[in-house]
């Protein structure tokens, strides 16, 4: 049977050839740059029969988050594992699926091999782009114009979006604020977090 520490502790060696640390008691590991941090994440589901795996690449910039946490009124420091914008790895290739199920050591070899020629390969190239201020406001709001909703948070991202947008000195215009108003209306989104969505703009300008 293929235990869950094994394809972490696994994964961590790889990891910790580019210079990524374990973050203590979470099976995430990081790499700092001077805004943020780029993370690995490894979610592992045990079951009965064996395990399914699922590998994430994930942005933190700390103003983002540091304004984001104090809307909501909750504590935020530099330890605190908050995304601002993540991705699937297997979403980089078409190798294997976003969730990969193994049930044996065989399973194990083939998958963490194709994970770990991914972050090789594209992986660490796509954490250390989208660690740029600039690229990752870009990516963030066509990921909610294209209505990416299937693996993301939409309500959360576009207020991380509007967060970023202020930050980097755009003006958040009718037309932007409304834009992503009109994807979360189209995603259902309770009435209250629309009224939520237009709290967040008036908190944005308040504290600009």
């Amino acid at each position: 049977m293929v235990s869950k520490q094994d394809i972490v502790d696994h994964l961590g060696n790889f990891l910790f050839d580019f210079h990524y640390t374990k973050i203590a008691d979470n099976d995430i590991f990081e790499q700092g740059f001077p805004e943020g941090r780029k993370l690995v994440i490894i979610n592992i589901t045990p079951y009965a029969d064996g395990v399914m795996l699922e590998l994430l690449l994930g942005i933190q910039l700390f103003e983002v988050e540091a304004t984001f946490h104090q809307f909501y009124q909750k504590l935020f420091s530099d330890k605190t594992v908050s995304l601002s914008f993540w991705e699937n790895a297997a979403s980089l290739s078409d190798l294997i699926p976003k969730r990969a199920f193994i049930s044996s050591q065989a399973e194990s070899n083939g998958v963490l091999e194709q994970l770990e020629s991914i972050l090789a390969k594209k992986g660490f190239y796509w954490l250390d782009e989208h660690a740029s201020k600039d690229l990752l406001k870009d990516a963030i709001h066509q990921s909610i114009l294209a209505n990416n909703a299937i693996h993301k948070n939409i309500f959360f991202l576009s207020q991380r979006s509007l967060i970023l947008h202020q930050l980097l000195g755009v003006s958040i215009t009718d037309q932007l604020f409304y834009s992503y108003y009109e994807v979360l209306e189209l995603n259902k989104v309770p009435d209250s977090q629309l009224e939520e969505f237009l709290s967040f703009r008036k908190f944005l300008e308040k504290i600009k």
